[in-house]
């Protein structure tokens, strides 16, 4: 991982730390480097977990390859060869937390005892009544169900693959009734956590579309690929990364929160990304589309 602390040692930054003024829990300050910002004390801060940036003062945003270009004078790609080399398995920082947690390595994910042999006649119904074809859905992303035993009951299983390999999974509720609509595998399960990987992930190219759940990607289809959630880790980035995209639209719910997540997601993914686009729903989320619309949407990017 990048060793931030060895980089700007090297430059002769001055790094403040958390627990010191101006410095948010899970960051790392310097003086903003960008042109035009009048920063009297420290006010750029870096993200430790997801290495993403902000100022404060004048607002940048974006990744941590804008402030090596900024500070080295130098190309995106060279700021990312920079980052290469500055980077180990151990980095830690000499005061507060270490930047990354550990991971722990799972050879397979386990799927739940109480999984159904064949689809439930109800989890069945649930689909259908949302306007999706159950059995597309059901064979196409190898859906499973549990009926009314064990800490799924009443869920539809959503298996999560990544280069052909399942990782995790994430549940839905069908009933209504439940506090998460969501639950996701324990992390002791999964390869790849739900918060560090995408749902969908294997069909895209070279562009895609960014949703919240699940459900949104049924109804988007191939290259759409769902966060699974509001928050967008580092890990995720690394993964779009690492799929070398170059264009991205973001569609999230039509709230007001939603809105704000999206807003940010678009405002990091600037200036790592070539092309990104948000479009704010004026009601209800993506799963809820019209097939013209979602057609509409898809021929913005594809």
């Amino acid at each position: 991982m990048f060793n931030i602390e060895k980089y700007f040692q090297d430059r002769n930054i001055e790094v403040h730390y958390e627990g010191e003024k101006n410095v948010t829990r899970g960051w790392v300050n310097i003086q903003c480097p960008f042109l035009g910002c009048s920063d009297p004390s420290w006010h750029l801060g870096i993200n430790l977990d997801s290495l993403l940036i902000h100022c404060y003062v004048c607002g940048v945003k974006g990744s941590i390859e804008r402030v090596v270009q900024e500070i080295d004078n130098c190309s995106f790609s060279k700021a990312q060869q920079t980052i290469r080399e500055y980077s180990d398995n151990e980095v830690s920082i000499s005061k507060g937390k270490p930047l990354f947690r550990s991971v722990k390595e799972v050879d397979e994910c386990i799927l739940p005892e109480e999984v159904e042999k064949t689809f439930h006649r109800r989890h069945y119904r649930y689909l259908r009544d949302r306007n999706f074809d159950p059995d597309y859905l059901i064979k196409k992303y190898n859906l499973m169900s549990v009926y009314n035993v064990g800490r799924y009951k009443f869920r539809i299983i959503i298996p999560y693959y990544h280069n052909s390999r399942l990782v995790c999974f994430n549940t839905r509720d069908i009933t209504g009734k439940a506090k998460l609509r969501y639950q996701f595998c324990d992390s002791e399960n999964s390869v790849i956590e739900v918060k560090h990987t995408f749902y969908n992930i294997d069909t895209v190219k070279d562009r895609c579309i960014i949703v919240e759940g699940p459900t949104d990607v049924w109804r988007m289809g191939d290259g759409c690929i769902a966060v699974s959630g509001k928050q967008f880790t580092r890990e995720q980035l690394l993964m779009l990364r690492e799929k070398e995209i170059k264009k991205i639209l973001i569609l999230y719910d039509a709230d007001d929160n939603e809105e704000k997540a999206g807003e940010q997601l678009a405002n990091n993914l600037t200036g790592i990304i070539s092309w990104v686009e948000l479009i704010e729903l004026e009601n209800g989320d993506p799963g809820e589309l019209s097939l013209e619309e979602v057609r509409k949407i898809r021929r913005i990017i594809f």
